[in-house]
């Protein structure tokens, strides 16, 4: 199957077909996803509310997306190598500074991440 990212048309439709009654199973034969999908799905975005005569969890769609869109906008970014880090390591070098010292140095101060290969590589 692959691995394939939920949008919101997929979450309205893992919605209705839980509320229908299914499975979690047949939900994701049913959208075309693996079933880790809509179990992932689940565990991120339902939510414990007062019981009713429906039950107690609930799953909304417009939270889900919300949810992940958050997610993905704070989840960290490959940074490609750029003049400014270059010059910041080509600096260090010159300051006799070790692959991992720039490395762990640019980390610590939240400046930008590599690794200690590349720092190498660019020198």
């Amino acid at each position: 199957m692959g691995y394939k990212q939920l949008n919101f048309r997929k979450r309205y439709q893992i919605y209705g077909l839980w509320k229908s009654g299914h499975n979690q199973t047949e939900i994701a034969k049913e959208i075309g996803v693996h079933k880790s999908t809509i179990s992932r799905e689940f565990k991120r975005n339902t939510y414990l509310r007062r019981c009713t005569q429906w039950g107690c969890w609930h799953y909304k769609t417009h939270y889900a997306q919300t949810y992940a869109d958050e997610r993905q906008k704070n989840k960290s970014k490959h940074i490609k190598l750029t003049k400014a880090v270059e010059k910041f390591v080509d600096e260090k070098v010159q300051f006799e500074w070790s692959p991992e010292q720039i490395s762990g140095y640019a980390k610590r101060h939240n400046l930008f991440s590599i690794s200690q290969l590349s720092v190498f590589i660019i020198y």
